[in-house]
C-alpha cells in the first residue's frame, strides 16, 4: 500500500513537470539561431536637377570607412544612409528622391547588390523641404533569404546641417529551411525535466 502511494505521488509530480514543459514548449521564443550584418554606402540624386543638390539643398552619402555598418539584434537594424543640408531660407521643391545602397554585407550577386529606393520631394507649407512616402525594399540574398528596408521620411528645415537619413532593416530569417528561432534556455530545461521524471518514473515502476 505504501509503496502504491509512493509510486502515485512520483507519477503526479512528472505528469505536472511534463504539462509545463508543453505550456513552454507552446509560448513563443524569443531567441534567435541567426542575425544578419549590414554594411555599404550611400549616394542620392533628385529627379529635378539630376543631381544630389537642389536650391541649397544637398545630400551627403556614405562611402569607404564612413559608411553604414549594423547588425540586427532581434532581427532588426537601425540605419544610418547619410544626411541632408539645407541652405536656402525658401524655394519650391517638387519631384522625387533616388537614394541608391550598395551592399557589401550580407554578401549578393551582381544583380541584386544595389537597391535604389524612391521619395516623393515637396515643400511643406511651413517651410523647408519634405521627402516622405518611401516605398518598403525587399532585398533578396543567397539561401532563400531576403530583409525588408524601410527609410523613414525627414522633413529638413532652412538652416539644417546634416539632418541624418535614416532606416529600419527587418529580418526574418531564412525561409523554408533551418534557422529562425530557437527554444529558449528555460524551456529546454522545462523539457529536460518532464524527460528525466519520466525515466525516473519507469525506474521506480521496474523496482517496486
Amino acid at each position: 500500500m505504501r509503496k502504491m502511494k509512493e509510486i502515485l505521488k512520483i507519477r503526479s509530480g512528472v505528469l505536472l513537470l511534463c504539462a509545463v514543459a508543453a505550456v513552454a514548449f507552446a509560448l513563443p521564443t524569443r531567441a534567435r539561431a541567426d542575425e544578419i550584418t549590414l554594411s555599404g554606402s550611400t549616394t542620392g540624386t533628385f529627379s529635378a536637377s539630376g543631381t544630389n543638390t537642389l536650391l541649397g539643398m544637398t545630400f551627403t552619402g556614405l562611402s569607404g570607412s564612413t559608411g553604414f555598418y549594423a547588425t540586427t539584434s532581434g532581427g532588426v537594424a537601425a540605419l544610418n544612409l547619410g544626411s541632408f543640408s539645407l541652405s536656402n531660407t525658401s524655394g519650391s521643391y517638387t519631384g522625387s528622391f533616388a537614394l541608391n545602397i550598395a551592399f557589401t554585407s550580407p554578401v549578393m550577386n551582381s544583380i541584386t547588390d544595389t537597391a535604389t529606393i524612391f521619395g516623393s520631394v515637396t515643400t511643406p507649407y511651413t517651410g523647408g523641404v519634405w521627402i516622405f512616402n518611401f516605398s518598403p525594399e525587399t532585398i533578396n540574398f543567397g539561401n532563400n533569404q531576403s530583409f525588408e528596408l524601410a527609410v523613414n521620411s525627414i522633413s529638413v528645415s532652412p538652416g539644417s546641417v546634416g539632418a541624418p537619413l535614416t532606416a529600419f532593416a527587418y529580418y526574418t530569417g531564412p525561409t523554408g529551411g533551418n534557422g529562425g528561432t530557437v527554444p529558449e534556455a528555460p524551456t529546454a530545461a522545462l523539457a529536460g525535466l518532464g524527460i528525466a521524471g519520466l525515466f525516473l518514473l519507469k525506474k521506480r515502476l521496474l523496482l517496486a
